[in-house]
């Protein structure tokens, strides 16, 4: 995946993925959340580790998210049973 990709990471949660997804690859990536704090954490952490200028989080509804069909090159989502 390089520069040109678009990547949608749904329910990021604080972003320990996201981080390994753009530590892997250079492509854009937009990662959604709906708890405020947890994608407060994430931007954070992308602004500390250089990756702000392709890693952006945003808080929102993974049910209703709204971007247009094909915004995206992948999307991505993982959950953690505990």
């Amino acid at each position: 995946m390089g520069p040109e990709t678009r990547l949608l990471d749904v329910g990021c949660g604080t972003g320990l993925q996201t981080r390994v997804l753009a530590r892997s690859c250079l492509a854009r990536i937009v990662a959604v959340d709906n708890h405020p704090p947890f994608v407060e954490e994430l931007n954070r952490e992308a602004r500390r580790l250089g990756f702000a200028d392709r890693l952006e989080a945003r808080v929102g509804d993974m049910r209703q998210l709204d971007f247009a069909p094909g915004a995206f090159d992948l999307v991505w989502s993982e959950a953690r049973s505990t």
